[in-house]
């Protein structure tokens, strides 16, 4: 796919078009999408042949089920590095495990492509080896009580465990390859073919958990040469000048620990993983440029050098459903993150003779972060660089070559601390339910241990929660009461022990012969500040009148005064409410509506009052008044809301014989800004003519007077499937 050209791109897109397997085209779609999002150099050129394609998503793209291919890269083109990571993953349409893997990291360095690592390998047959074990009909399928769990226990009847082989068919065993590359060189290769050339002749999976549960070691140091390149050129003195450069690397690993995982399978599940890894890795570039006069070579090397060495200890503990335990251990002061270096020296017919500096033409930094991360970690990262200063900066060359470069990251602990602990609990009984999280620093000289607890206790209802912290501790404590005629909510919340809250809230409920009483109670008291209470009564008749007062005591220096009666019945139904903030001086508010109905109209009379200590600023009434089939009447006034009253009349009515139909309707308005009146009749004639005529009148007190006419007149003609109307104005 490097070497496409626009044809070929053209001929893939078609194809896609009309592809009907949705692996391949989940599989083409994904590596054409990662080509149009690259970064690697080496892939721009199709980049910008995607650039203006359309590829189209019609494909399903889930990758637990579909292939798919992964890629990210970045590219600096300002330092000519970069870095790609690759990887491809092939399904089968008839297998739920993936038939292929492949992963590829490359990495771009001194204008050349470094592939590091370069791992894959093709199964069949796998799905057939793990339904064995854990299918429906597999010997893992009963994960209860007396499941797997029971033949772990009874260790004596391990030789009476099956054979995963017999129930394996021939024609279904699994098979594969693997391969791992590093730096481009072949590291290893396997293929196994069956059980037995993958696991060996006895192989037990039972006694492979049973050794892991023992402490292992393991131990790993790997040696690559990964670049050797030479040059030479000729001068016009008649003396070659020798370009040179190597580079090396090294890599050392140490784990060991422990992993029990034999009841990850029974019910509750259960993992514990206790073990320590300790990676560090060197890598070394040496380039030398030298002057060959063949009785006696002379030349400048420079040696870089860039090291890593870490150490981390770690403990993992799960119970299912009930704790989670993680303890993370830093046993060493210092801890070398990363650190380069380059040194110069002097090549002389073979031999290097490192070339002194003087403090004074060295610049040094050191950075390490603040005293707010120590004080919460106890960690501090620190960085320090060392850079030479030319003694003169014009015409000088590149840092490398001006004296040796030092930087380093380190990892300081700055406290006794072993690490740090995590710890989470849960326990829930028919009694109660309880919950714990923790994090903690063990052995430090600064307390740093947050965390929390909960607690409901379901046979005398109640919580309890306490937060703490080395800088707050909070403690809440509550108590649920509810029956029949008693609701109550108690809590009380303490900060530090010194500032106290607590709210108490109630409601009692009672009986006044048909009515039903509700009392309510609320008592909450704050540090340094006047206790807050609201008492009263709400007296509720069922569906016809509710009565509510209330008080409020302890918000300003009067208690405010509420009180709210609805009425609900058949003629009238209205809310009248007061609230006062000082006594004698109320605000009142009140709404209602009026029905009274006969046998010919049905009349409604609405009005609403809203009322200050000192008048009255809102008033709005009015009435309507419809009878069936004849006129509609609608009257209403708005007063005191502004400087002029405002009153609106409204009747529309129906005037029948057995040919004609006439609708005449009356609007006036009448305000001390504007007064209007509009009279409109409508008289249609059977179902082919209509005849209108509308005045509109309007005065604006002592600035106009107008008056408007409009006659219309107009035919309808209809049929089965068309209806056309004409009209004049």
């Amino acid at each position: 796919m490097k070497c496409a050209d626009v044809q070929i791109i053209d001929i893939v897109i078609r194809t896609m078009e009309v592809e009907q397997v949705n692996q391949v085209g989940s599989f083409v779609w994904s590596h054409l999408t990662n080509l149009n999002e690259t970064s690697d150099r080496h892939k721009q050129g199709l980049r910008d042949l995607l650039a203006t394609i359309n590829i189209g998503d019609k494909f399903n793209l889930d990758k637990r089920k579909f292939s798919h291919h992964f890629e990210k890269s970045f590219f600096l083109q300002q330092y000519n590095i970069g870095s790609s990571f690759e990887s491809n993953i092939v399904w089968s349409p008839s297998s739920f495990v993936p038939k292929s893997l492949s992963a590829n990291l490359t990495v771009d360095l001194f204008g050349r492509s470094v592939n590091l690592l370069d791992i894959g390998g093709r199964f069949e047959g796998i799905e057939a080896f793990l339904e064995s074990y854990f299918g429906p009909n597999g010997y893992f399928s009963d994960v209860g009580d007396y499941g797997i769990s029971r033949h772990i226990e009874q260790s004596a009847q391990f030789q009476k465990l099956m054979d995963i082989r017999s129930k394996l068919p021939r024609a279904t065993d699994p098979k594969g390859t693997f391969y791992a590359r590093i730096f481009g060189q072949e590291r290893g290769y396997a293929r196994f073919d069956g059980q037995n050339s993958l696991f060996g002749d006895n192989f037990n999976i039972l006694e492979l958990l049973i050794s892991m549960t023992n402490n292992q070691e393991y131990k790993k140091t790997q040696n690559v040469q990964f670049l050797d390149s030479s040059l030479t050129v000729p001068t016009c003195a008649g003396l070659p000048i020798s370009l040179s450069v190597d580079g090396t690397v090294t890599i050392d690993l140490k784990a060991s620990g422990r992993m029990d995982l034999r009841k990850l399978i029974t019910s509750p599940r259960s993992v514990l993983i206790d073990g320590a890894i300790e990676p560090s890795a060197s890598v070394e570039i040496s380039g030398l440029m030298s002057l060959d006069a063949s009785v006696t070579k002379s030349g400048i090397k420079v040696l870089s050098n860039v090291h890593t060495s870490t150490l981390l200890k770690g403990k993992i503990e799960y119970t299912e459903g009930r704790n989670v335990k993680l303890e993370v251990d830093i046993p060493r002061d210092k801890m070398e993150i990363v650190s380069f270096k380059t040194a110069i020296f002097h090549n002389a017919n073979g031999r290097d003779y490192e070339q002194p500096t003087t403090e004074s033409r060295q610049h040094s930094h050191r950075f390490c972060t603040g005293d707010m991360v120590e004080q919460l970690s106890g960690l501090q990262l620190c960085g320090e660089i060392e850079v030479p200063v030319p003694e003169h900066p014009t015409g000088a060359p590149y840092m490398s070559l001006t004296g040796p470069v030092q930087a380093n990251v380190q990892l300081l602990k700055t406290d006794n601390m072993t690490g740090y602990k995590f710890e989470s609990r849960f326990v829930k009984t028919k009694q109660a339910i309880t919950v714990h999280i923790e994090v903690d620093t063990p052995g430090s000289d600064t307390d740093r241990r947050i965390g929390a607890s909960f607690a409901m206790d379901n046979l005398d209802p109640s919580i309890s929660l306490n937060i703490f912290s080395p800088w707050k501790k909070v403690l809440f404590n509550g108590v649920f009461e509810n029956s029949r005629t008693l609701r109550r909510v108690f809590g009380k919340l303490s900060v530090d022990s010194s500032h106290d809250f607590s709210i108490n809230a109630e409601l009692l409920r009672s009986r006044r012969g048909h009515s039903i009483v509700y009392t309510p109670n609320l008592d909450i008291r704050l540090p340094l500040q006047e206790r807050i209470r609201l008492e009263g009564t709400i007296v509720y008749l069922p569906f016809k009148t509710i009565d509510l007062d209330i008080m409020l005591n302890g918000v300003q220096t009067s208690p405010i005064m509420t009180k709210v009666t609805l009425h609900n019945k058949s003629m009238i139904r209205s809310i009248l409410g007061s609230i006062s903030f000082e006594p004698g001086k109320d605000y009142r508010a009140s709404a209602g509506i009026h029905r009274l109905w006969s046998n010919r109209a049905v009349k409604y009379r609405p009005y609403m009052s809203i009322q200050t200590p000192q008048k009255e600023i809102l008033v709005f009434d009015g009435s309507t008044e419809y009878k069936p089939g004849r006129t509609v009447t609608i009257g209403i006034r708005l007063r005191k809301a502004f400087k002029e009253n405002i009153s609106v009349f409204c009747r529309i009515r129906k005037i029948a014989s057995k040919r004609n139909k006439r609708y005449e309707t009356k609007l006036d308005v009448g305000s001390g800004y504007v007064n209007t009146r509009i009279h409109s009749s409508v008289v249609i004639r059977g179902k082919k003519a209509f005849l209108s005529r509308s005045s509109v009148d309007y005065v604006i007190p002592e600035v106009m007077r107008e008056k408007i006419t409009i006659n219309g007149k107009g035919n309808i003609v209809q049929s089965k499937y068309l209806t056309v109307a004409t009209s004049t104005l």
